[in-house]
């Protein structure tokens, strides 16, 4: 899938090489429509993909501008969620959630506010386990996106 305008990644992914923060919209960002520097972008965000991105096919409605969330695979069992403070999580984004915990995988769902992420456990899985194999994640990406690498 296409970015088709979706721009929710500029505003919640901290980009050390672009200094921006996360919750703040990239300097470099046409809200709704993409990047006014994407000829001479970092090649970092160039190649980065939500889960969004990475399916070929699936309906407009769950699309990161549209559920408020951005997700990216973790792992063959984790998926990690990305959330403005300000955003509730909506209706289509539970959904999504518990669509990837019936398909068996759990999903962890953070903003850069709250200190606890939410956590939502595939049968099997541990919990301690799961926050473990995020947080390793988070840590190894140091100057990229929050977990893009």
């Amino acid at each position: 899938m296409e970015c088709d305008g979706c721009t929710l990644c500029c505003k919640l992914i901290a980009v050390p090489w672009m200094d921006s923060s996360p919750g703040d919209w990239c300097k470099h960002c046409i809200i709704g429509k993409g990047c006014n520097i994407w000829d001479r972008c970092p090649e970092k965000c160039k190649t980065y993909e939500c889960s969004y991105r990475q399916v070929e096919k699936c309906s407009i409605n769950i699309r990161p501008d549209k559920t408020k969330i951005l997700f990216e695979k973790v792992s063959d069992e984790i998926f990690f969620g990305l959330n403005h403070p300000d955003y509730e999580l909506t209706d289509i984004a539970e959904k999504q959630i518990g669509s990837f915990v019936k398909q068996g995988f759990s999903v962890v769902v953070s903003n850069y506010k709250e200190k606890q992420p939410k956590l939502f456990l595939a049968k099997g899985h541990v919990s301690k386990q799961v926050i473990q194999e995020v947080t390793a994640r988070v840590r190894k990406a140091n100057d990229s996106t929050i977990i893009h690498n």
